[in-house]
């Protein structure tokens, strides 16, 4: 059973044999917990979705784990220092939506809360890339719109098949999923003029490549998770 999009009504009226949480609804992660205490097993658990939701959890992780990412504050409690041009981020915000590249010193407190600031990378490439089970797949190049630095596909960014740029981001990708113990997520990297950063990584990916046989690889990837942990369950 996946979860693609928000269910209307109460529990689903059967007993799954086993969970893939996708989306980060909060009734589709309080329905995941339901199943975790009932013993069925759930790709994603659902305290690691809720959590990873956080970009600034997820920058405190990456730095606990010497994952390359780009200097963070938490907007609403910490003095930014450096440079003046910023990116900010809603901490729980997805797609894009509320990210803008902004001035520090112009912001006023109330521009602050809920709010991530984060050093703005003047990126050689910018990439996604889906990590399942441990295994980095479907590498995509993403290009923004004209005139957007944003390079969401949601606002119109396109995606185009790439080769993993380096060893180095591999690794990287794959850590940044299991630091934050996602058994699947899509990883934003991007190569800028010292090697490789994460920007964060989304519990709830896209589950498709920039090719066909991209999109083959991440479900076969996945197909291959469930039978995984379905065979461990059975034992």
């Amino acid at each position: 059973m996946i979860w693609w999009d928000h269910p209307d009504g109460p529990l689903i009226p059967c007993d799954p044999d086993l969970v893939v949480v996708r989306a980060s609804h909060d009734v589709l992660i309080e329905r995941a917990r339901h199943f975790v205490e009932a013993g069925i097993p759930v790709i994603n658990d659902p305290e690691a979705h809720q959590r990873s939701r956080d970009k600034w959890f997820q920058a405190q992780t990456f730095s606990a784990n010497g994952i390359a990412h780009p200097h963070s504050v938490n907007a609403a409690t910490m003095e930014w220092t450096g440079e003046d041009d910023i990116v900010l981020k809603p901490r729980r915000g997805h797609s894009g939506n509320g990210v803008r590249r902004v001035q520090w010193s112009h912001l006023s407190e109330g521009d602050k809360v809920d709010m991530v600031a984060q050093r703005f990378v003047d990126v050689v490439a910018d990439y996604r890339v889906v990590v399942i089970g441990g295994e980095a797949l479907a590498w995509g190049l993403r290009t923004p719109p004209p005139g957007e630095f944003r390079s969401n596909l949601a606002l119109g960014a396109l995606l185009s098949a790439t080769p993993c740029p380096s060893g180095e981001a591999e690794h990287m990708a794959v850590n940044a999923v299991a630091a934050l113990g996602l058994d699947l997520g899509g990883v934003d990297l991007v190569m800028g003029p010292d090697g490789p950063l994460v920007l964060e990584v989304n519990a709830a990916t896209t589950l498709f490549g920039p090719t066909p046989q991209a999109s083959d690889d991440v479900l076969g990837a996945l197909t291959s998770l469930i039978s995984q942990r379905a065979a461990k369950t059975a034992r």
